[in-house]
Order: structure tokens, then C-alpha cells, then sequence
């Protein structure tokens, strides 16, 4: 798992600097989140975590802090994927705004570089 949370840091360190994502690139951590999740739960791992760091089970010291530590990194996970998303829908945004842009700036142009609009403004200022 922390090699997995190394991973996702990398992930989103290059969406940040690079500005693009790949499409629907949270929904993949998600995924994987509830993918562990359930493995977890079914393999008893979740509830006896839980136990020990709620104090109902009693187990070694060393047994304390490895569940201890195994919260801690699973809580980094689903940190690190909502942070994705977040990084994922500023990402987004940037893209659709400049889109925007360019396709007015287009417009635009071609609104001040059209032949026939030139022709029916000389008709219409001749008629004057």
C-alpha cells in the first residue's frame, strides 16, 4: 500500500505540472479504494484493525502499531484520490476555459475575415 500511495503522489505531482489528466482518472483509484476496501472486510483485516485501534481487541504492542500504521497509509490512500479529483476537476476546468477562448478567438477571426459580410456591409453603406 505504500508503494501504491507513492504511486498516486507521483500521478498527481505530473497532472499538476503537465495540466493534463487522463480521462476519468480518479474514478480509477476510486476503484481501486473499493477494491482493497473489500478485500479487507472479507479477509476480517478491517474489522480487526478497527478493533485494535478501538481498544476491544487486545493484542501485542508491535500488532498496535502495525495497525496503527496500516489506518494511517489506507486513510493516505483515499486522501491521495480525493486530492486526484480534486487536481483532476482543476485540470478540467483550465481545459474547458481555454477551449472557450479559442473557440471565440476563432470565431472571431472568422466573423472579421468573412467575404460575404464585407459585401453586404459596402451594399448596405452604398444604399446610404
Amino acid at each position: 500500500m505504500n508503494r501504491l500511495a507513492e504511486k498516486r503522489q507521483g500521478e498527481i505531482a505530473k497532472v499538476r505540472q503537465k495540466r493534463i489528466a487522463e480521462v476519468a482518472w480518479h474514478f480509477e483509484m476510486e476503484a481501486t479504494d473499493a477494491y482493497l476496501a473489500t478485500l479487507f472486510k472479507e479477509g476480517g483485516v478491517s474489522d480487526y484493525v478497527e478493533g485494535v485501534n478501538e481498544g476491544r481487541i487486545m493484542d501485542s504492542p508491535e500488532a498496535r502499531q502495525r495497525c496503527e500504521e496500516f489506518a494511517r497509509v489506507l486513510w493516505n490512500l483515499k486522501s491521495l484520490t480525493r486530492e486526484a479529483m480534486v487536481v483532476e476537476q482543476d485540470v478540467e476546468s483550465e481545459t474547458s476555459v481555454e477551449g472557450t477562448k479559442l473557440v471565440s478567438g476563432a470565431e472571431e477571426f472568422l466573423h472579421s475575415n468573412d467575404p460575404q459580410r464585407e459585401g453586404i456591409e459596402s451594399q448596405g453603406n452604398a444604399g446610404s
